[in-house]
């Protein structure tokens, strides 16, 4: 990714927006390629929608981007829990031999 350029993935008006994927990993081609197109549906969408929707739509991509949260925290547990497995194995190997 290029020095200074931001990902903006919620352009919901009164949303904060997050620019954290720069330093996440997950910066690669093909999710920076994904970023104009989801900025630009959604700017698109919240244009056609009226005050209370953009409201509502708002608290939808509150609910995904936490779910989205828990998943990737799950993940993270989950294949630190085997790595950890992998690890002590390795140890118990090493010392029963």
């Amino acid at each position: 990714m290029r020095s200074g350029q931001k990902l903006m993935l919620n352009s919901v008006p009164g949303k904060a927006v997050p620019n954290g994927l720069k330093n996440s990993g997950c910066d690669t081609a093909e999710v920076v390629e994904l970023v104009e197109p989801i900025n630009t549906n959604r700017e698109r969408l919240c244009e056609s929608l009226t005050e209370a929707q953009v409201e509502r739509f708002s608290r939808y991509d509150d609910c995904i981007d936490e779910l989205e949260n828990i998943t990737a925290r799950e993940a993270f547990a989950v294949g630190f829990r085997l790595g950890m497995r992998f690890a002590a194995e390795a140890i118990e190997l090493f010392f029963n031999k």
